[in-house]
């Protein structure tokens, strides 16, 4: 019941049916797709973050990437990943580099608790 909890309050597993229609093949797919662009996005704002200086383009790039990893998230059900990347997102947008920094171990963190209930979802 605990562990039950512990996924509701990290995951919508209606909106996953809502976009899959309860396909499993089509979730494997969007599973996969989730896990490569996040992985990319993921690396990409921690080397952006990690720089001193930002020219435009790389403020831009940071903005999109928080963005991005959000919008995918979402589109599963990843609630406290979604949530957790809305606030780098902000961040990134207002050039607060330093606390964007500070929030990515805790955002790394819940995408793997996320993958996690991916994983389980997808063995059952």
């Amino acid at each position: 019941h605990v562990k039950q909890q512990w996924q509701a309050a990290r995951w919508d597993k209606d909106q996953l049916l809502c976009v899959s229609e309860s396909d499993h093949e089509f979730e494997a797919d969007l599973f996969q797709c989730y896990h490569e662009s996040a992985a990319e996005d993921l690396a990409q704002l921690q080397d952006l973050l990690g720089k001193s200086e930002k020219t435009p383009d790389e403020h831009a790039q940071c903005y999109r990437c928080a963005h991005g990893f959000m919008g995918t998230s979402r589109n599963i059900g990843g609630l406290e990943v979604g949530r957790l990347s809305m606030c780098v997102r902000d961040l990134c947008r207002s050039c607060n580099y330093q606390e964007a920094v500070l929030l990515m171990p805790l955002l790394r963190k819940e995408y793997g608790h996320f993958c996690t209930i991916l994983e389980e979802y997808q063995a059952t």
